[in-house]
């Protein structure tokens, strides 16, 4: 007796879901004319992939179902490429991660602009989501010491160092102050010690009001002194 063939994969399909799909645009049905071909950066190094291309006739938009399914960003790179690259030129000049760390570290040759653009890319995207009020990391209860008085308090340290700049063209510029606050709860020895740490070239005030947003959540945990 003959098996029935098993349907193909999404990744088989590669983004295909029929002949037509609702647009993103507009909501009406666009066709499915193609496959087409773009080579796109991953960890591993360039990858060739065939994709399925929809077009809209009515808002003339087109797009790829399948790049939203890999992740892949505005300049065509996978999420792990974009973390490496964006890794590297935080950690060391945008030169240096382009002629050093990334051939070392991921076998990846790129141009200096290039972690410079994705590491500034991924700093923008971090503004605004914590702009928007958004928090990073699981809400959890601290059990938070006790001061002199036996209230709750929070520990909170605070530094600055100095960043350098250039201007256009490479001409010399004013550096920025970019702080570094770190909340946190001493343990007892052998313990480790809750902490979140927060960094970047904002203002005081609002670096103490990001703090104070992505320390622990939720109303048990709260100190209730040491916010000043």
């Amino acid at each position: 007796m003959r098996r029935p063939s098993r349907p193909p994969s999404r990744g088989a399909k590669r983004g295909c879901d029929g002949s037509s799909r609702a647009a993103p645009g507009c909501g009406k049905a666009a066709k499915f004319p193609r496959r087409q071909a773009k080579t796109v950066l991953s960890a591993p190094g360039p990858v060739r992939l065939t994709r399925a291309y929809y077009h809209c006739p009515d808002c003339r938009g087109g797009h790829r179902p399948w790049d939203g399914a890999l992740r892949l960003t505005a300049r065509d790179r996978a999420p792990a490429a974009e973390e490496v690259v964006s890794l590297a030129g935080l950690l060391s000049s945008f030169r240096e991660a382009s002629e050093k760390v990334l051939p070392r570290l991921a076998g990846l040759r790129l141009a200096e602009s290039t972690p410079e653009r994705t590491t500034e890319g991924a700093g923008d995207r971090l503004r605004q989501r914590r702009a928007a009020g958004e928090t990073f990391g699981p809400a959890r209860d601290w059990a938070w010491r006790r001061g002199a008085r036996g209230r709750t308090c929070a520990y909170v340290s605070l530094g600055a160092t100095g960043v350098g700049v250039q201007g256009d063209r490479g001409a010399a510029a004013e550096g920025r102050r970019a702080y570094v606050g770190l909340l946190f709860n001493p343990a007892a020895a052998g313990e480790a010690t809750p902490e979140r740490v927060l960094a970047g070239l904002d203002e005081l005030p609002e670096l103490g009001a990001q703090m104070r947003r992505q320390g622990p959540r939720s109303a048990g945990s709260a100190p209730r002194c040491g916010w000043r």
